[in-house]
């Protein structure tokens, strides 16, 4: 709460030049900012609490889905299972793939980097060594990243495979 003061004509010795004044913030300012902050509350509570009725309802949902399936026969279930592990073998090989293509991206960078420093070593009399210096190492590191490229590729081409569940039929 904010004080006014105002200043007084004659004063007495050792008191102060400044009178204290009234309060700017009133009692119906204080009021009305705590009844402000009580319904920003009280709205944040029925939004989090509207969130997580729905949150249960998902949840239960998704139990009876969970109760369903392992009610369902051992064959049903094997079948299932299977599904599951050939879509996550076929997610991880397109990961790898979408790894190779980023990797061989950045190398092209690299080559494209190390190009413009052997250019500008050509050019330049009194940094070319740098350059040079700079130009091998993204050629390395260009290097670097194509074999990363083709580590990522082979690991899609063996997650490919033929899978597990077709060698134990």
């Amino acid at each position: 709460m904010a004080l006014v003061t105002r200043r007084v004509g004659r004063r007495r010795r050792g008191a102060s030049r400044y009178r204290l004044g009234r309060a700017t913030t009133t009692l119906r300012n204080v009021s009305e900012d705590a009844a402000e902050r009580s319904e920003r509350r009280r709205v944040e509570a029925g939004r989090r609490a509207k969130e997580l009725r729905e949150r249960i309802v998902e949840l239960a949902q998704r139990r009876a889905e969970l109760s369903a399936e392992t009610r369902s026969s051992g064959a049903e279930q094997v079948r299932v299972a299977r599904s599951n592990v050939d879509r996550a073998r076929e997610a991880a090989a397109e990961a790898a793939e979408r790894a190779a293509a980023g990797a061989e991206s950045s190398a092209d960078v690299h080559d494209r980097a190390a190009l413009l420093h052997e250019q500008l070593a050509r050019a330049d009399q009194g940094r070319a060594e740098e350059h040079l210096r700079r130009a091998a190492e993204h050629r390395r590191r260009a290097g670097d990243d194509r074999t990363l490229a083709r580590d990522n590729l082979a690991e899609a081409d063996r997650r490919r495979g033929p899978p597990p569940s077709a060698a134990a039929d």
